[in-house]
């Protein structure tokens, strides 16, 4: 049969990062420029200053009502829930099914966010329903 694609492969380079030691009203006045793609909001991944590695995440809700003054590290999930980069569509799909993200960071051998595989790309679709 036909190969199941890695989660490297499904990934969309459209996502935002930011440093645990970043402030919320910082992060959200960047947001409002508008530089990400509208699909790329819906989390923050969190990554350590020095290695770049993941460690949290922030829900855009939490980042609004988050006091402008707080550390992403002081309101982030952590750890963040991640896809290896090796890892196959099927098993992409089953921890976004449980956990009902709408977008799962992908990440390399050192934790590095190398994209993010978003719900609506992977559970949609004639697969998805043969599937169900």
């Amino acid at each position: 049969g036909q190969r199941d694609p890695t989660a490297e492969a499904l990934a969309s380079p459209d996502f935002v990062v930011a440093s645990r030691d970043r402030l919320a009203g910082a992060v959200l006045s960047e947001l409002r420029k508008g530089r990400h793609a509208r699909a790329a909001l819906s989390y923050v991944y969190v990554v350590d200053p020095a290695l770049k590695s993941l460690v949290g995440v922030v829900d855009l809700r939490d980042l609004v009502l988050a006091p402008e003054s707080a550390t992403l590290a002081s309101i982030m999930l952590s750890p963040a829930i991640a896809a290896r980069h090796g890892e196959v569509r099927r098993d992409v799909e089953a921890v976004l099914w449980k956990y009902h993200f709408r977008m799962l960071p992908v990440v390399d051998d050192k934790d590095r966010v190398l994209g993010v595989v978003r719900y609506a790309d992977v559970v949609t679709g004639p697969e998805a329903e043969s599937r169900a």
